[in-house]
């Protein structure tokens, strides 16, 4: 019977201990804390006037760190066909993107949240913590996502 104890002791301690290698482990994840939208709708466009400031958060939170430039064009087009419209950048880019048709903020930040998880999250363990590489193929460049926490290949 003691020695059943001491088993039920050990798992015991052994769980605290994996729990607080969870809990540690969950505290180092990158969260992605987005501003509010600012969106202008007084024309037939929308204009996503603080959509730099969407991605400075996802380049600061090292989800893209090579070709940005490119990346930021893939979220461009991924968000036009999301909202299934015309989408481009504003003549300085600071002052944001234009977006075909009025769109609320609820739409657009419900697509950009489908963005991020579809494209820059890893798809075994979730983690925001992945890197791209541009790989050329027949089918031309493609994307590979490698994840920097479980080393998965998505």
């Amino acid at each position: 019977m003691a020695c059943i104890i001491n088993e039920n002791e050990c798992f015991e301690n052994r769980l605290e201990i994996v729990l607080q290698e969870l809990e540690s482990s969950t505290s180092n994840k990158i969260v992605l804390d987005f501003p509010e939208i600012i969106l202008d709708n007084s024309t037939k466009y929308t204009i996503f006037k603080n959509f730099k400031q969407f991605l400075k958060i996802i380049k600061s939170r090292k989800v893209l760190k090579k070709d940005s430039e490119y990346f930021e064009n893939l979220i461009l087009k991924l968000l036009g066909q999301e909202l299934s419209t015309t989408v481009n950048w504003m003549k300085q880019k600071s002052d944001g993107i234009t977006i075909k048709n009025k769109k609320g903020k609820n739409e657009i930040n419900n697509v950009i949240k489908k963005i991020i998880s579809t494209t820059f999250r890893c798809k075994s363990c979730s983690s925001l913590n992945v890197k791209f590489k541009r790989i050329d193929s027949s089918r031309g460049l493609i994307d590979k996502i490698i994840c920097r926490d479980c080393g998965s290949t998505n």
